[in-house]
């Protein structure tokens, strides 16, 4: 018998975000930054963002819940990019939202940046 799975008490709700002509979807927990929308300075980097040529890692540190690391995923498929963060929770987020997403080229890992 399955154990019944238990509602995350964590969980805020899901985000939507356009980009590129696709739909990227987020899980926000609570306490985790711009857990009502994705923060206006986070869309005009996905805006502005240049890169003239497909990169083949890309690390986001301090990614939260992954926003930016998953959109750079989706955009360069090739690359190998690795979303840290110190705070464990948002950890979590970015895994589960790297997985919502279906992007097998992420790794997502708890660091303060000094590894």
């Amino acid at each position: 018998m399955a154990p019944e799975t238990q509602p995350d008490p964590y969980f805020r709700k899901r985000i939507s975000l356009a980009l590129d002509g696709e739909r990227l979807e987020f899980e926000v927990g609570h306490t985790l930054f711009a857990s009502h929308e994705v923060d206006a300075g986070t869309k005009l980097l996905l805006r502005c963002l240049e890169v003239d040529h497909s990169p083949r890692r890309i690390l986001d540190l301090g990614c939260g819940y992954g926003v930016l690391g998953i959109a750079l995923a989706r955009r360069f498929p090739e690359a190998q990019v690795v979303l840290a963060d110190s705070n464990l929770l948002a950890v979590r987020y970015a895994r589960r939202n790297a997985t919502l997403n279906g992007l097998a080229n992420t790794e997502v890992v708890g660091s303060v940046g000094l590894e």
